[in-house]
């Protein structure tokens, strides 16, 4: 199975800084998969998001205050840890920390 996206977990309150990772990433050729993007009214959300932190070439969660406070991007980070133990090296798991990259500084 070909892994053609990156999983992005995140809290909806980041709207802007998710936005700006999603156009950052698609500028490098990289797909970003985002519940809020992808699902559509009816799916069975936890089961599409399982299916699809599994099927991710790499899993991104943005730890903001706002996803600190989630108790689902906390669900999402153990299954895809859970992929990782399954996977190893070939499945990145990156803590992506706003406040310390150049996408989370205003102006930049």
């Amino acid at each position: 199975m070909k892994k053609n996206h990156i999983f992005v977990s995140h809290s909806t309150k980041d709207k802007a800084f998710v936005d700006a990772l999603r156009k950052s990433l698609e500028i490098q050729g990289l797909k970003a998969w985002m519940y809020s993007r992808q699902l559509a009214a009816g799916d069975e959300l936890e089961k599409k998001v399982k299916e699809a932190i599994r099927q991710a070439r790499a899993f991104i969660t943005v730890f903001s205050i706002n996803a600190f406070n989630s108790p689902w991007i906390l669900k999402e980070m153990k299954h895809a840890l859970g992929v990782k133990k399954k996977q190893g090296d070939d499945y990145p798991v990156i803590p992506l920390l706003p406040t310390l990259t150049l996408l989370g500084r205003r102006g930049a």
